[in-house]
């Protein structure tokens, strides 16, 4: 099974997805949809050290 690929993006403006609000500079990794075995797209983050 060949393995998701995982992109990286820092955010540019405040948005909400789903129930999760996403502030600017944070960073998100996006998976890419598997259409084989039927798995949804995913959003993971990375929280900012302060």
């Amino acid at each position: 099974m060949p393995i998701r690929s995982i992109n990286k993006y820092t955010v540019i403006k405040r948005f909400s997805l789903g129930k999760k609000l996403y502030d600017k500079l944070d960073t998100i990794y996006v998976q890419e949809h598997d259409p084989i075995n039927m798995e949804p797209q995913k959003v993971l983050i990375e929280k900012r050290n302060m």
